[in-house]
């Protein structure tokens, strides 16, 4: 009989403890620092919200921490923070350092004092978009190291940010939204300087992406432009007159190098992706050797041929 209670017990205990990590399918929305302090004795237990999350700024009730949502793990509605008039004395996220997931989008508009995105440390998927839009002293995004998926990217009008430094991890095959005209939307950051990141370069390096990059400072003004800041490591000046193609282009499974009627003593060519990174390299080449690319994901790579004389000269090429 003791067992029987003590199982009914356990089992009593594990379905209140299942039910209690998860709440509030309807969403919630904080407009004051009380609700937010609240949340862990209103909804005690709970770890993962089914709705949206919501903090907003009203006039005269100001929001300064989110201290006590750090039980919070996944979000699977939207994350909003910010809006029309912002959170104006946030300097950081922190209370959200165990969250991992938002099954929406992720957006933090209009935080007059925001600089970092300390707290977001551990995300490491948003099923929708990230947004970064209108932050006047977000510094950096280091915070966001983690996140290796989002649907699209919209970061715009962060006049003090200077680098994308921080998703380097995001895999650039995960950003597609057909619903956007642009997956990608990079603009009007006066400061931003360094795009270059690896997710950035190889998404331009995609056959199919879809990406507006405009009006931010010098190397990131342009498609163009971080383009060219992306394959510096690679794009090598030629110092070589030799002539030749690289047949097909883009590539399916495997390329040729077909010189111009010329008979030239063996090469060793390298392969490097388009953050300049070397991914394979073979040995003692000669013309009309096929060379097999199939282990290579879709994208932009670049071939550099090296010659016994010592002269190289750099190809790009795609992988389809």
């Amino acid at each position: 009989m003791k067992i029987k209670i003590v199982l009914f017990t356990l089992i009593m205990i594990y379905s209140i403890f299942g039910i209690s990590q998860t709440c509030l399918p309807e969403g919630i929305t904080f407009i004051d620092q009380t609700t937010i302090d609240n949340f862990p004795s209103n909804y005690p237990g709970c770890q993962v919200i089914l709705g949206d999350l919501v903090i907003e700024w009203m006039d005269y009730i100001l929001v300064t921490n989110v201290d006590s949502l750090l039980n919070l793990t996944e979000i699977q509605g939207d994350l909003i923070i910010g809006g029309e008039y912002g959170t104006p004395i946030f300097e950081s996220l922190a209370g959200f350092e165990n969250l991992t997931s938002v099954g929406g989008d992720l957006k933090i508009e209009g935080n007059f004092e925001l600089y970092s995105l300390e707290g977001l440390n551990n995300l490491e998927s948003i099923g929708g978009q990230l947004s970064i839009g209108s932050n006047q002293h977000l510094q950096n995004i280091l915070a966001l190291q983690n996140l290796n998926s989002v649907q699209s990217l919209y970061i715009s009008q962060n006049n003090e940010l200077i680098s994308l430094s921080g998703i380097d991890s995001l895999d650039a095959f995960s950003i597609s939204d057909p619903t956007l005209a642009y997956s990608v939307y990079i603009a009007n950051n006066d400061q931003l300087s360094l795009c270059n990141v690896y997710s950035i370069c190889t998404y331009l390096g995609l056959p199919e992406m879809d990406a507006y990059i405009f009006s931010n400072d010098i190397n990131c003004g342009t498609i163009n432009e971080v383009i060219e800041s992306c394959v510096t490591t690679v794009n090598e000046l030629d110092n070589s007159s030799k002539n030749f193609i690289l047949y097909p282009n883009p590539v399916l499974n495997e390329f040729e190098i077909i010189f111009d009627n010329k008979s030239y003593d063996e090469f060793t060519i390298s392969i490097f992706n388009i953050n300049g990174q070397k991914i394979h390299t073979k040995n003692n080449l000669s013309a009309h050797n096929n060379i097999d690319v199939s282990d290579l994901n879709p994208g932009m790579y670049f071939v550099k041929i090296q010659f016994e004389n010592g002269e190289q000269v750099t190809r790009k090429f795609v992988k389809d």
